[in-house]
């Protein structure tokens, strides 16, 4: 139990009054008297000392009176509670009291009851002051900017620090739509319930705001608790705020100890690296001091990612579709149940849609990094992996199958044919031509043949043909071996049989038809 008390400096210039205040204020558990003055000016160095939370003042006393008083230490210290003490029964000096920000007005002799009433409401006010000033303390602790502040309110305090996540874990760039979600979400918890079921005569919970929409810093006071509590305290939590979770994952992350408010921030900082790394996505699980580590996953990474992305190239270059639907269904199984945690899964994730990428091509990096972070934004709001792994395989089903226009495939297939069609006179291979269109030549040549009807190989092949008609035809008197050479063919006899097989006839008899 918290057994501070309030401080408290009495201000009167007649010995037996100031004595008899002071006599029924001990007699108040809650408030201590820690210093005395006779006059104005004496009260002003014994204040400025000892810094009391309340000062019983007389208005009418020598060298300096009590309205001057408290003028002067509300420019120093205006949190100090002042309460009035007259023998003049004077709406005036009330009002210039009031005017000063005092609420306390009391009349000589002091009566007990009213003195007592007077006392408890101040208690209250304290309390609730000291409360708000805890909890400004405490958000500032959280973020690492306590320096340059003290409280004796929070000297004698420890903490345990719970930072909760519902969901998962959110991507850098947050979309307008989840911040608004989980505003609703956090919007209908009651917090007070929460602090209820921990029941302490002085405990002090303070909830604080994450960078993360879907996190939430919880700090509880010690008050009649021990460490070993802790675990469980976090079990309550996780338990209670699955009531509001919207059937998403809860995560309630922690250490087994007490702290004092100044070592919060670095507490915070070690339960916030805790989460990032060890959150398994879509599973609720209590976090504290774990020899988990992603490490083990990593050490294996390398060689299983290799091993999944020869697979899934090979199935992509020989058009199995459903074979490799089935092989990616299997490895994400895997990964479920080895339980990765969500930072290694991503990267897992990552590798396999970059090795999708420089097999098939069609996607801009800009468009790719939009549908990636599209994608990892649902896993912040998905209550199941198997949901996750759909939209997956639905963004590697579009980039292999070339079905969606929004890709824009046949503008790219397009600019492959402008260069043929500027270039078909040189001397071009497929794998070249894959090579600078950051295609495979397998899959350049299914998705040209998609587009336009034949290879690009045959496509050259067709201009070729087309342009030497041409020229056939506007000059009937150059030499057929010119010609094939201006149309890309060194060797004549090639040239005649490639163009036979696309016409049914030789380059003369093309001639003799045409002009005679």
């Amino acid at each position: 139990m918290n057994t501070s008390k309030h401080r408290v400096v009495i201000v009167e210039d007649e010995p037996r009054i100031r004595r008899n205040i002071a006599q029924k204020i001990e007699g108040v558990d809650s408030y201590e008297i820690v210093g005395m003055a006779s006059d104005g000016v004496e009260a002003m160095n014994v204040i400025m000392e000892l810094k009391p939370a309340v000062v019983f003042t007389d208005i009418r006393m020598p060298k300096m009176d009590g309205l001057e008083l408290i003028r002067r230490i509300k420019e120093n210290i205006p949190e100090i509670h002042f309460v009035i003490i007259s023998g003049y029964d004077d709406f005036e000096y009330a009002q210039s009291a009031m005017k000063l920000g005092v609420r306390d007005y009391l009349l000589k002799p002091v009566n007990l009851e009213a003195l007592n009433e007077c006392l408890e409401n101040i208690s209250v006010s304290l309390r609730y002051r000291n409360d708000q000033m805890t909890r400004e303390l405490l958000t500032l602790s959280i973020n690492g900017a306590q320096d340059g502040f003290e409280s004796l309110a929070l000297s004698n305090q420890s903490y345990a620090t719970f930072l909760v996540c519902i969901g998962n874990l959110c991507t850098s760039v947050i979309p307008p739509e989840q911040y608004e979600f989980f505003r609703e979400l956090w919007r209908d918890v009651s917090f007070e319930s929460i602090k209820n079921l921990f029941p302490g005569q002085n405990d002090l919970w303070v909830v604080v705001d994450e960078k993360a929409p879907n996190q939430k810093f919880m700090l509880v006071s010690a008050e009649d608790k021990r460490p070993e509590e802790i675990p469980a305290m976090a079990a309550e939590i996780q338990s209670f705020l699955s009531k509001y979770s919207r059937g998403l994952p809860i995560q309630v992350c922690h250490q087994e100890y007490f702290v004092n408010w100044t070592d919060i921030w670095k507490q915070a900082q070690t339960i916030r690296g805790l989460l990032d790394r060890e959150l398994v996505p879509c599973k609720s699980s209590v976090l504290f001091n774990s020899n988990k580590s992603a490490t083990p996953f990593a050490s294996h990474l390398a060689d299983a990612d290799q091993v999944l992305k020869n697979k899934v190239n090979t199935l992509i270059q020989s058009g199995q579709t459903d074979s490799l639907k089935n092989e990616l269904f299997q490895a994400f199984m895997k990964w479920e149940t080895a339980e990765y945690p969500q930072r290694f899964l991503e990267k897992v994730i990552m590798h396999l849609i970059r090795s999708v990428h420089l097999q098939t091509g069609v996607l801009s990096e800009e468009k790719l990094f939009s549908l990636e972070s599209e994608l990892y934004s649902k896993l912040a709001v998905c209550p199941r992996l198997s949901i996750f792994f759909d939209d997956l395989w639905n963004l590697i089903e579009k980039m292999v199958l070339i079905e969606d226009e929004d890709f824009d495939t046949y503008q790219l297939v397009k600019h492959v044919a402008n260069y043929l069609e500027l270039n078909y006179t040189k001397d071009i291979n497929l794998e070249e031509l894959a090579t600078r269109f950051h295609f495979t030549s397998s899959y350049l040549s299914k998705i040209f043949k998609k587009n336009y009807r034949e290879t690009p190989l045959k496509y050259i092949i067709k201009l070729r043909i087309e342009e030497a008609k041409r020229l056939i035809i506007e000059n009937p008197e150059r030499e057929v071996g010119k010609i094939a050479e201006i149309v890309g063919y060194a060797d004549q006899h090639y040239f005649s049989r490639v163009f036979k097989n696309a016409t049914g006839m030789s380059p003369s008899e093309f001639r003799y038809q045409n002009h005679f």
